[in-house]
């Protein structure tokens, strides 16, 4: 749940290396994807826009992770997130366009990441209904007394983690009008905590492979 550090999906340096050319070249294809300041908080400024990679080496990403991607009952999706701020960070909220993913900070690196448990007043006005996909009605943003926060993380480039976006989370510590640009495969149907336990089903198949 919230996040997990998995070290044995980061990315070769090879593919690395080509994702952030293909960055700093500016060749990325826009996916429609956008989020922006939240109307009814008007004190933060921030925008994210998704892209896509070239499919030569969205293919050669996909190939890489093909052992773990094929143990996962989802289409996986690869998504660039490039996120600006005015003000130094993003306030609690949840994402409704993926569920789980595992990703890393390409560039601005030093941000954290908190996440938080609600309080009663707020399951009272945005709990989503039992069984469905998202926990809440919205990809709200949150006013931080209505939240308790549980755990953090700083990630520096390329440090792969499991992601939680079905749970309340804000971004601090960035650097006013900044960029941090962000690569993940993300999920629509798989949850964090069901993503941790196929990943610890493919470390496991994986060490006694290696032993064979």
């Amino acid at each position: 749940m919230y996040f997990r550090r998995v070290r044995r999906l980061d990315l070769p340096a090879s593919l690395a290396e080509r994702i952030l050319n293909e960055v700093t070249s500016d060749r990325l294809i826009p996916t429609g994807m956008k989020e922006s300041t939240p109307q009814d908080n008007p004190s933060v400024n921030y925008n994210l826009n998704g892209a896509q990679l070239n499919k030569k080496l969205s293919d050669d990403i996909y190939s890489y992770y093909d052992e773990f991607l094929k143990m996962v009952p989802d289409a996986p999706k690869i998504i660039i997130k490039r996120i600006t701020s005015t003000v130094g960070g993003i306030p609690a909220h949840t994402d409704k366009g993926q569920t789980s993913t595992f990703t890393c900070v390409i560039s601005g690196g030093g941000a954290e990441t908190i996440w938080y448990e609600p309080t009663a007043d707020f399951l009272e006005k945005y709990r989503e209904a039992d069984g469905a996909r998202h926990r809440y009605k919205k990809a709200v943003s949150a006013p931080e007394s209505e939240l308790r926060k549980v755990t953090s993380i700083t990630l520096q480039p390329w440090e792969m983690i499991l992601f939680d976006h079905n749970a309340l989370h804000s971004v601090s510590n960035v650097q006013r009008d900044s960029e941090r640009i962000l690569f993940s495969i993300g999920f629509l149907n798989i949850t964090q905590t069901e993503l941790e336990d196929i990943y610890d089903e493919w470390y496991i198949k994986n060490k006694k492979d290696q032993m064979c």
